[in-house]
């Protein structure tokens, strides 16, 4: 009775270090598919991983990864999405304990409506977050991306930085959310947008 139709599971057990870069390419068919992908990084423990998701035309779907950083982890990936006129939703949420480090990069074009959420909860202590954005949209195409981040641990850093390319009649928003808690002493984050408009058309609105 899952919601979801296919996924990957990855666990990384802990004091190991993955030398070499996991890769991954899916291959949507024509019909709408929900996709449910977990990695696990345990204590001590560092992977890295690229992910290529190209769809047929016209295919509606959605993407919801999870991630849970062991204390002491490492984790940097790239996400390449080329979406062939499709319509698509990317879901990530982040779990991060004492010391881990995640950090990601987000690539995405040919969407008529791409949305991207990204939750970050930095629990653990002195950990710390980079993460970065970037979109390329033309003709009507619309692109929604939302990054929230949770400050809990104390002495934890998170830079985050959104870039969007528009022209034609696309349109992009921009929402970045960042929460620093009572208990998260000596924190810092930073969150930024940047949009370059090539026609006169094209939008790009920044809900800070």
């Amino acid at each position: 009775n899952a919601m979801f139709q296919i996924g990957l599971f990855v666990f990384l057990p802990m004091d190991r270090r993955c030398e070499k870069t996991m890769r991954f390419l899916t291959l949507y068919p024509d019909k709408t598919v929900v996709r449910k992908d977990v990695f696990v990084v345990g204590d001590n423990s560092s992977m890295q991983f690229v992910e290529y998701t190209e769809p047929e035309k016209n295919f509606n779907g959605m993407e919801n990864t999870s991630l849970i950083l062991g204390k002491n982890s490492r984790l940097k990936h790239l996400t390449m999405i080329d979406g062939n006129g499709s319509r698509f939703v990317n879901i990530k949420n982040t779990i991060m304990e004492n010391g881990s480090m995640d950090e990601w990069y987000y690539a995405s074009k040919r969407l008529n409506l791409g949305m991207i959420i990204a939750n970050s909860l930095m629990i653990g202590n002195e950990s710390s977050l980079v993460y970065r954005g970037a979109i390329v949209g033309e003709r009507d195409e619309h692109y929604d991306v939302k990054t929230n981040i949770y400050h809990y641990g104390s002495r934890s850093k998170s830079d985050a930085n959104v870039r969007v390319a528009l022209k034609d009649n696309s349109r992009a928003v921009m929402r970045g959310s960042i929460k620093v808690f009572s208990e998260s002493k000596d924190s810092s984050a930073y969150f930024a947008g940047n949009s370059l408009l090539l026609s006169p058309n094209a939008k790009s609105d920044a809900l800070p």
